[in-house]
């Protein structure tokens, strides 16, 4: 039997808990719990905390044997700092993609993702490591995802376009085709993209402007 603990214990991860249970076999996998360096996290959910407890800080936990962790962060900085920390620490990390995400045979995914329901990988997409994609996020044919990026809901990255390490797209924003988003680069909600932004932009508006 495989342990999954969810790292974090907020909103994202209570999101990734629940998806858990569509995605692995439960008589080959079962959660273990949370890690959390806030410890009333949990509190105001008591049923969940009764089945899958906060069993250890972020800073602190050593991975066991038979852990296998799923980042449930849903900001791309704290993505990158945790999962180096943890992958220090000799932890093992699974990728969660929901059996309702679409992802096309000819995409290549890293490791550590995070696919939710109706999320959309395209035909030779390239997603970098620990990219999470919301529900009905989306990146179009060759499109290339940079490590830790993150697509909140309706977020889309169209046909060629590229996203840098730890980006984020907030929701309906769109990376129009063939553009380029510098690392760490920000899209606004319901903001368009429509050319290349350099790193640590903040790209707002229709058409987006650079800030």
């Amino acid at each position: 039997m495989t342990d999954i603990v969810i790292v974090g214990a907020g909103g994202c991860a209570r999101e990734v808990y629940e998806m858990v249970f569509d995605t692995f076999p439960q008589e080959e996998y079962r959660v273990k719990g949370f890690l959390s360096d806030q410890p009333g996290d949990l509190d105001p959910f008591p049923e969940l905390k009764e089945k899958a407890p906060i069993v250890g800080t972020i800073q602190g936990y050593e991975p066991a044997a038979g852990d296998r962790f799923l980042l449930g962060l849903g900001n791309p900085e704290d993505r990158r700092a945790v999962a180096r920390k943890m992958k220090e620490r000799g932890a093992k990390f699974l990728s969660l993609v929901h059996p309702k995400a679409q992802v096309f045979p000819t995409a290549k995914l890293g490791q550590g993702i995070i696919l939710y329901p109706f999320s959309l990988v395209s035909s030779y997409v390239e997603l970098g490591d620990f990219c999470m994609l919301n529900a009905y996020a989306g990146v179009g044919h060759d499109g290339k995802v940079g490590d830790y990026t993150v697509l909140a809901p309706y977020a889309t990255v169209l046909g060629f376009a590229q996203t840098g390490e730890c980006c984020f797209l907030s929701t309906h924003s769109m990376l129009a085709p063939k553009k380029k988003l510098g690392k760490e680069g920000i899209v606004a909600a319901n903001s368009s993209a429509l050319r290349d932004a350099p790193e640590a932009a903040f790209v707002c508006g229709v058409p987006g402007k650079n800030m």
